[in-house]
This record gives C-alpha cells, sequence and structure tokens, in this order.
C-alpha cells in the first residue's frame, strides 16, 4: 500500500488529549468563532446556507473536500429533510438543480469526486402521506449530461405502486481515482457495501469479521483505506477501518453505537458516536486514539469530515431561544499549526 502523506496539522489533531476546549468571541448563537485545540487557535466557521434569508430551517455539512469545498444539504421544512443538495464553495452556496440529481422533491450531497463530481442520494416520489421518499443514488458532474443514476448489484428493489422505482443504493464518498463507497438493501433485508467505480461496483465483504454482521461502507481514501459500521444482530453499529492494518474495530470510550464517516490520505478517520445520554459526540481516531471532538456551545456534535489540511467539517445544533434550535453545517480551520 502506498505511504501516507500526513500535514502537520492533522497530526497535531489526533495528538489532542481533549478536543473542544474554550472559545473566543462567541456571537448570539452561543457557538464561537475561535476555539483552542490542543495549544492551537482554529476558526470555528457556521455553514448556514439561505439562513440570513430566512429560508433555511437545517443545514447539514457531510463532506470536506482538501481544496475547501463542502458538501451537503438545506432544508426550509422538517417535513421535507433531507431537503436539497448543496456544494459550498468560497463561502457561496450552490443548490445542484433537480436535474442534476434526478431529485425532483428531495436530495443530499454526501461526497466530492474529481472532475467536480457530486454524490448523493434522491428522491422523486412520495409516500402515502405525501412526503417525499429518498429513493436512489445519483453521481453528477458538471455539463451536460451529468447526472448518473447508481445502482449496486442486487440492489434494485421491487417499490411500492407509489414508488416503483424504488432504489436502496446510497453513495456517500469517491476518492481521487474515482473509486465509489457506499450501501444497500438487498432483498432480504440485509445492508451491504459497495466499492469499486460507475458500471463496475461490488460487494464489499470485509475480512476476519463474521457474516452475520450487516455492513455500512461510509469513506475511502487515495490509498482505498475504508471506513464505516458494522452492525451488529442487535442492530447496533460499531465503527471499524479498513486499511494496512487491516480490518479494525474502533473503540470508542462510552459509546453506546460509533459510525466512522471519513478517512483522510494521512489515516485520520472522522465519525462520531452516541453517549449513554443519548448526546451525539465527534471522534477522530488514528493508530488506536481517539478523541472526543465537542463544538462549544452545541447540544450535539456530528462530525462527517477530515482533509489533509486538518480541516473538520459537520453539523452541530444549538439553542437560539427557550424550545427553538437550529441545526447548522460547521467547519473547523486550524489558524496556525499546534
Amino acid at each position: 500500500m502506498p505511504g501516507r502523506r500526513t500535514s502537520v496539522a492533522v497530526a497535531a489533531l489526533i495528538g489532542l488529549a481533549a478536543c473542544g476546549g474554550a472559545g473566543e468571541g462567541s456571537g448570539a448563537d452561543g457557538i464561537p468563532g475561535r476555539m483552542t485545540i490542543n495549544g492551537g487557535d482554529y476558526a470555528v466557521t457556521l455553514i448556514d446556507a439561505d439562513a440570513a434569508a430566512g429560508t433555511s430551517n437545517g443545514v447539514s455539512i457531510e463532506h470536506i473536500h482538501v481544496d475547501g469545498r463542502l458538501a451537503g444539504s438545506r432544508w426550509s421544512d422538517p417535513l421535507e429533510f433531507p431537503g436539497q443538495a448543496i456544494v459550498v464553495v468560497d463561502g457561496r452556496t450552490e443548490h445542484l438543480p433537480s436535474d442534476a440529481t434526478g431529485s425532483p422533491l428531495v436530495s443530499a450531497a454526501y461526497g466530492l469526486g474529481p472532475a467536480g463530481a457530486v454524490i448523493g442520494r434522491g428522491g422523486d416520489c412520495r409516500d402515502l402521506a405525501g412526503f417525499p421518499l429518498v429513493s436512489h443514488g445519483f453521481v453528477w458532474r458538471p455539463g451536460p449530461g451529468g447526472y448518473v443514476k447508481v445502482e449496486a448489484p442486487g440492489s434494485v428493489r421491487a417499490g411500492p405502486p407509489w414508488c416503483p422505482a424504488f432504489n436502496s443504493t446510497t453513495p456517500y464518498d469517491m476518492n481521487g481515482l474515482g473509486v465509489m463507497v457506499g450501501d444497500y438493501e438487498g432483498d432480504d433485508g440485509r445492508r451491504r457495501g459497495f466499492v469499486g467505480s460507475l458500471g463496475a461496483l461490488e460487494d464489499y465483504v470485509p475480512s476476519s469479521a463474521p457474516a452475520s454482521l450487516q455492513v455500512g461502507l461510509r469513506g475511502i481514501n487515495a490509498h482505498g483505506e475504508l471506513v464505516g459500521e458494522l452492525v451488529e444482530d442487535n442492530g447496533v453499529g460499531r465503527a471499524f477501518v479498513d486499511g494496512r492494518d487491516g480490518l479494525v474495530r474502533i473503540e470508542v470510550p462510552g459509546a453506546t453505537w460509533s459510525l466512522a464517516r471519513a478517512i483522510s490520505d494521512g489515516g485520520v478517520v472522522a465519525g462520531h458516536y452516541g453517549d449513554t445520554r443519548g448526546v451525539v459526540h465527534g471522534f477522530l481516531w488514528q493508530e488506536g486514539r481517539v478523541v472526543t471532538v465537542d463544538v462549544p456551545g452545541a447540544t450535539y456534535t456530528q462530525l462527517n469530515g477530515v482533509n489533509d489540511l486538518g480541516q473538520l467539517a459537520g453539523t452541530v445544533e444549538f439553542v437560539v431561544s427557550p424550545g427553538r434550535s437550529l441545526t447548522r453545517g460547521f467547519v473547523l480551520t486550524p489558524l496556525a499549526p499546534p
């Protein structure tokens, strides 16, 4: 396997004893504009696509590329979750049109690949109550004919009469070589991971793991190292990484469940977990070391992305007034190497 390239910022992040220390410059939302991590300063940026115009009830950020682009979704009505796929470039929010995702009703962007590729999942039908259904995966690239529906082998399932083309494939990540990962639900109701390029997707079968476990794949790096979750018979998912050391289960102290969401080329894994109180925290892992990541002022921190510049990205919720909370994306950017 090729040697890893690890930035100073990423190496410093995983060397923390704790993450989410005191913040400075706290705004009206209670989220600081700066926080200290392992002796270094990090800028905290909230991603509130269209929120200034009062049109976003929620924003979720699912991925951060090494060039700083972000992928996620925004929604104006909680009943329309996951809303509409977005890509954020230099602070500017770009909404993917419905013909780009094959999703006239709802869509969400989960990852970014080469040549401007955006991958995610969308919906083009409703359930009996009239709510949009997320019904298929997609890859979109700029230019004519840029939308391609993604279907893993064995994933096409006969949908109900109101959604006959339902497909359970969800692509989550794509590396610089165009290799994609994700998961799907088969006709037996079991979840399986897949890996490969468009038109050549194959089931991922983890080595040294019981065949009874269900698999969710979420991330891949340039070296082909994979992360995701192994779902036990009781339905509880546990984070794992499959890399140069083989399959490794990530043990997160105090976690009742865990999910590894992304892996940098340097081997740093980003994910999130739930504790015994039901609170969601972010975490970083590298070579057996685990760090909890909590954005100060947030009621939960869902860490979804990490890049080789040491930037972290994800989704937080915070209270703005009694009985009212907002969901926003966030980016943590190192201001100087710790």
